[in-house]
């Protein structure tokens, strides 16, 4: 068996949502951004900044049952919650916040 690449992706089209697994790190601020339902598994930074407007899996089998379920369109709290990750990246994770940091940091 062919061993995959660090970039695969397998995208889905169920009834109202396009699912992308990827098998390679992508910012989830970038995901949530866009207003996508983000699934991911446990880390440091979903922890910190964006456990609220993902769903984090830890098994195999709890990403089946979502995605089972997911399969039939997202509910309005998975919407809602997407359009509560989309707002918070605006109000806290734009360039212009990255710039402002790097700003303060550097005394400029």
């Amino acid at each position: 068996r062919e061993k995959p690449s660090k970039m695969t992706f397998l995208t889905l089209f169920f009834s109202k949502i396009s699912l992308c697994i990827v098998q390679t790190k992508i910012k989830s601020d970038r995901l949530l951004a866009c207003g996508g339902i983000v699934v991911t598994n446990p880390g440091r930074a979903v922890t910190h900044y964006f456990r609220d407007y993902c769903h984090v899996v830890n098994s195999g089998e709890e990403a089946r049952e979502l995605l089972a379920r997911l399969r039939y369109g997202p509910s309005r709290d998975d919407m809602a919650r997407a359009e509560a990750g989309a707002a918070y990246v605006r109000r806290n994770h734009t360039w212009e916040h990255r710039l402002k940091k790097i700003s303060d940091v550097v005394n400029l």
